[in-house]
């Protein structure tokens, strides 16, 4: 873990960085319904970098597991040091799952799903109201719900 941050100069422009980096052990996800296991991440790398200069803040993460892997990133300006709700935003995040087997009893325990998933996407907007674009995609999907009737295989 690093960082270096001066919160104001004599201009009360913020400047300066904050690092956060997993060095070892993992992270467990507890879900809310009482349905699931708690779910070990299996992390093999896990980063969090926020830059504050020139009027903006910048937030870049990085996690790779066994399961896949998640990059994203976002641009936010500041107004003498804050955020404001009408503060555009610019953002990505690019999201490849190798399996969705081993998470989703996790995120839905009415349900089965495995496959490959994969989500492109834009972020754009403001910090008030928000617009997400982009492309979600899948390999080999399979969803099981035998309660809704639903048994969807090889999908794409």
């Amino acid at each position: 873990m690093g960082m270096k941050l001066v919160f104001r100069t004599r201009t009360g422009e913020w400047q300066g960085q904050v690092n956060l980096q997993r060095e070892q052990g993992d992270m467990t996800v507890i879900p809310q319904h009482t349905a699931s296991q708690p779910l070990p991440l299996q992390l093999r790398q896990a980063t969090l970098q926020a830059v504050f200069a020139q009027q903006q803040l910048t937030l870049r993460t990085h996690w790779q597991s066994v399961a896949g892997q998640l990059t994203a990133s976002v641009q936010l300006p500041l107004r003498q040091g804050q955020l404001r709700p009408d503060s555009p935003l610019q953002g990505q995040v690019q999201w490849q799952l190798a399996d969705l087997a081993p998470i989703s009893h996790a995120l839905w325990p009415q349900g089965k799903a495995s496959g490959q998933f994969a989500a492109a996407l834009t972020l754009t907007g403001s910090w008030q109201r928000p617009l997400w674009q982009g492309q979600l995609s899948g390999d080999r999907l399979a969803i099981q719900a035998e309660q809704y009737g639903i048994a969807w295989q090889q999908g794409q």
